[in-house]
């Protein structure tokens, strides 16, 4: 005989107060780690996402991130070079050693915040094929004061603007582009010409090198010669790798936030699913014992009781996921641990956030109907029909 499945869901919906309850809060507890995981997950996409395998960051050696790297002129001169360095149609190589710092400006809605500026130059856009200038602008000119601004700092950032100016170390620069890079960590960007700003920041050699490889597939063995070499003291990673490991600290806190918070809310809902479920065992007692006297095992009263349950919870996680849902694309920032600048980035509710929120749900409504249905299928027949 076939679990009682219909009997338990129509059942479900019978005490309507204490199920909506019920629902609300495994929803609620499923809302959380949706907008938390979104918030991580848009942090991730932001950075990850930045660049391609077929360009390398340079560093210096140990350096974990581009702000506390340091490179000599003559290790820049030698790199640009290097056979594996990919040419340009007029036979120029695709490299461009870069200046990498940041700025304390102040925010469009009050306060401060540590902005990255990177100075770049001819070959800087030439590298980054998923950066774009908007209609309207340009790239800047080596030599002169002028800026391209990140597409998020628009709005943000005063003077971040077509036709805007702004004030770097004393010294008023126009902005003449507004870079879209569709959502990378370019986007938080400043960028202005690499020899201007290695002159007013008084530096003597540049942060990295990034380059576009001769032959992407070589490069283990491209790596393993480059970083032995004594000349250069440097370390290479794609372009890929380097912005998927400047995400990773902070996603990891994120993510643990997330689960965090679900759990300390989730064990409400476990306790509100219990209630809810222990209160219709009690009133139901005469229908269960109906069930067994007809023939159903205490195995298929404790899975219909028990399914029951699920059902409630996948109906909080649907609403959980709606009502997180509408996070989703909003645009903010945090610092970036890594390199203590702002990053912007949006939140993205993907379909591992999704999975994840099914999974938070589904694991309520089993912990929160297990007790119930236990105790529905120890009753026996005659203990259950002479209740009530």
């Amino acid at each position: 005989m076939a679990v009682p499945l219909s009997y338990n869901l129509r059942s479900a919906f019978v005490r309507k107060g204490a199920t909506a309850l019920t629902v609300s809060a495994i929803a609620f507890s499923v809302a959380v780690l949706v907008m938390v995981l979104a918030l991580a997950r848009g942090f991730e996409t932001a950075l990850a996402g930045t660049g391609t395998d077929d360009n390398v960051i340079v560093l210096r050696s140990g350096s974990t991130s581009e702000g506390v790297s340091g490179l000599t002129r003559d290790t820049a001169r030698i790199l640009q070079a290097a056979s594996f360095v990919a040419r340009d149609p007029a036979g120029r190589p695709l490299a461009q050693p870069e200046l990498y710092a940041a700025f304390n400006l102040s925010r469009a809605d009050g306060g401060k915040t540590n902005i990255p500026v990177r100075g770049t130059g001819p070959q800087g856009l030439a590298l980054r094929s998923t950066v774009r200038i908007q209609p309207g602008g340009r790239m800047f000119e080596p030599g002169k004061y002028e800026i391209v601004v990140g597409r998020s700092l628009v709005g943000r950032v005063p003077g971040c603007q077509l036709g805007g100016a702004l004030t770097l170390s004393n010294y008023t620069w126009q902005v003449v582009g507004v870079a879209d890079s569709a959502g990378q960590a370019y986007d938080s960007e400043i960028w202005l010409d690499v020899e201007i700003f290695l002159r007013l920041l008084d530096r003597p050699g540049f942060s990295t090198v990034i380059a576009r490889l001769h032959a992407p597939g070589e490069l283990p063995a491209l790596r393993r010669r480059v970083e032995d070499d004594p000349r250069l003291n440097v370390t290479v990673k794609t372009e890929r790798q380097y912005f998927t490991e400047q995400a990773g600290a902070l996603a990891t806190v994120l993510k643990a936030l997330a689960w965090f918070l679900a759990a300390i809310m989730g064990t409400g809902a476990v306790f509100g699913a219990t209630n809810t479920l222990l209160a219709n065992v009690s009133m139901r007692r005469r229908e269960i014992g109906t069930l067994l006297a007809i023939g159903f095992s205490p195995r298929q009263v404790f899975l219909g009781f028990l399914t029951e349950s699920l059902v409630l919870a996948v109906v909080g996680g649907v609403l959980g996921v709606a009502l997180g849902y509408q996070c989703n694309g909003i645009a903010t920032g945090t610092t970036n641990w890594s390199t203590f600048t702002e990053q912007s980035f949006s939140f993205a509710v993907t379909p591992d956030v999704v999975a994840s929120a099914m999974v938070l749900a589904a694991f309520i409504g089993l912990i929160g109907g297990a007790l119930p249905a236990a105790r529905a299928a120890r009753l026996t027949p005659r203990e259950a029909l002479r209740a009530l």
